[in-house]
């Protein structure tokens, strides 16, 4: 497993980049952080760095609410829901 504290200050840049480029529909942007963290073997890291941005950004996430969300979001994508079918 990859230490949280194994993330750099780019592994940080690019989670946020990445988000920001997929919310501008930017699918340019989004290609060039993917190559780079290619090329760097940074794949894990930006991972975990999205987790921490995550928990940063929308704690509601971890509230019983939001995990009963993510549940019910689980359970539609393994019953092979798309987020175009499911209802919210």
């Amino acid at each position: 497993m990859i230490a949280l504290h194994g993330l750099t200050t780019d592994d940080h840049r690019r989670a946020a980049v990445l988000l920001k480029h997929f919310g501008d529909g930017n699918d340019a942007g989004v290609t060039a952080i993917v190559d780079e963290i290619d090329a760097d073997d940074r794949g894990g890291q930006l991972l975990f760095a999205l987790l921490v941005l995550f928990g940063h950004l929308l704690p509601e996430l971890r509230t019983s609410r939001g995990q009963e969300l993510l549940r019910r979001h689980v359970a539609a994508r393994a019953a092979g829901h798309t987020l175009d079918t499911e209802e919210p």
